[in-house]
Parts: structure tokens; sequence; C-alpha cells
């Protein structure tokens, strides 16, 4: 059986700064984990970590019994791991379809001779590619825009092509930043479906990194809690939500009432 995600005494620091001390958990395969915690506990720090974006002074990750910090940036993709951002990290004036396709050309390499020479074989991958991309846009039903330049899109529409763009490299295992971030609460109910579709469907690991507490607490079955860069809390949503020192350090007593 394979190995899914371990963190084990993450610590990282900027100019003794502690963004992350000391943080371990789990991320199982097939598994859909919930990061919460309020502003600056270093959750966008830990999925940099992972995404090999910053370099933790102490502590180990791996994934499927791979080191990640001896992988490069350009590595991560090839072992199955894929990201969205919180602040979105597209090209504004290509097409929605144009986007997806940068999430999966690299599954469909050919070499640089036949590409620069467009031989037949380059433009089969390429055809190919594009036709994947737009099955992706339909993952997150916006195959209507695939046309359509992302920057003429809304703010949670775009979210979801960013979403699109990271199935399109066909993840196992895939990590989200405030992938709810300008939805409204409708749009944030369809995303919560979505995602424990695309783990059914794809055999997808998600850590889940996000705000909106009635989505983690809807989409997720093992919830991690941080801190001013530590761990507080983990345990299923139920324990989550009930836990009082979660609820004095993030949910509050209005959200502990929401949720």
């Amino acid at each position: 059986m394979k190995e899914g995600l371990k963190i084990r005494g993450l610590s990282l620091s900027f100019a003794g700064l502690k963004a992350l001390e000391d943080v371990s958990f789990d991320v199982p395969p097939g598994a859909i984990v919930g990061l919460i915690g309020p502003n600056g506990a270093g959750k966008s720090s830990l999925l940099n970590c992972l995404s090999r974006l910053y370099t933790p002074n102490q502590g180990q990750l791996r994934y499927q019994g791979v080191d990640l910090l001896e992988q490069p940036v350009h590595g991560l993709a090839s072992l199955g791991i894929m990201r969205t951002f919180q602040n979105l990290e597209m090209f504004p004036e290509a097409s929605a379809l144009d986007n997806v396709l940068t999430g999966s050309l690299f599954r469909h390499r050919v070499g640089l001779l036949p590409q620069l020479l467009t031989l037949p074989r380059a433009r089969r991958a390429h055809a190919r590619a594009r036709r994947e991309a737009r099955a992706f846009l339909g993952q997150v039903a916006l195959e209507h825009l695939a046309d359509t330049p992302v920057g003429e899109l809304a703010f949670g529409t775009q979210k979801n092509i960013e979403l699109a763009r990271a199935l399109a490299g066909r993840p196992s295992l895939l990590l989200l930043d405030e992938p709810a971030a300008g939805m409204n609460p409708q749009e944030s109910q369809w995303l919560g479906e979505r995602i424990r579709r695309i783990r059914d469907e794809l055999a997808t690991s998600v850590l889940l990194v996000e705000h909106d507490m009635r989505l983690v607490m809807s989409v997720c079955e093992h919830i991690v809690v941080l801190v001013q860069g530590r761990k507080v809390f983990e345990g299923t949503p139920a324990e989550v939500r009930c836990h009082p020192l979660v609820i004095e350090a993030y949910l509050g007593e209005e959200e502990h009432a929401a949720a």
C-alpha cells in the first residue's frame, strides 16, 4: 500500500520570527484533511514548504516514501503533487482552456526537436492535451467558458479554473489554498461536493486550507488546527467543533454555533 503525506517536526523561521514550530501530521492516501487557523497561523507557509517554495529550518516531509526536501520544485508534478494558490497564479490574457492546458503539458512532452519541427507526434500530443484540458474544465462545469480570457471572469470562477488546471496534472495529492475565496455560500457548497467527487473518482488525497468553516466541516474527515505556527489540536470535525481551545483560538462563539 502506498504511503501518504507525512509531515514531521516542521519548523520555519524568517529573520528569527517563527512561522512554523514543530508541526507534525499525516494526510493518508485517499483522505481529505483540513488545515485551519487564524490569519498568520502558518497555513500557507506550510503549503509553501510542501511546494518547495520555502525550505524549512527543521523537519521532514515525505510523500509515498520520497523525501520532498530533496526534490526540486519542478519535480513535484511527476510525484503527483499539484497545488492551487490563495492569490491566483493565472495568465489573465489567455483563455480558460489555455490556462488549464499548462497544468498537463508536462505529461505530454515529446522532446524539443519534434515540437520545433511540429512533427506529427508533437501535434498529436498537443491535441490530446487540449482534449484533456477541456475535459477537466468540464469537471468544474466550466467547459462553456473554454475560449474566454480568464481576466474577464469573476474571481470565484477563476478559482475553479485554477482547480481544473491542478486536476489536469492528474494529482494523487492535491494542495488547495483557500479554494472557496470569492465564492458565495451556494458556490462553496458546490465546491465541497466537487472536492469529494474528485477524491472518490480520481483517488486523490486532499489537503485543504480554508477559512470557510462550513466547507471545512462538511468535506473534511480530519482537521488540523494551527495557531501562531504551532499545531494546537487535530481530530475529526466533531471533535474540532467542540474543543474549547479551538473555539477560543479560532472559531469564536458565532462560528462555533454556525458550524
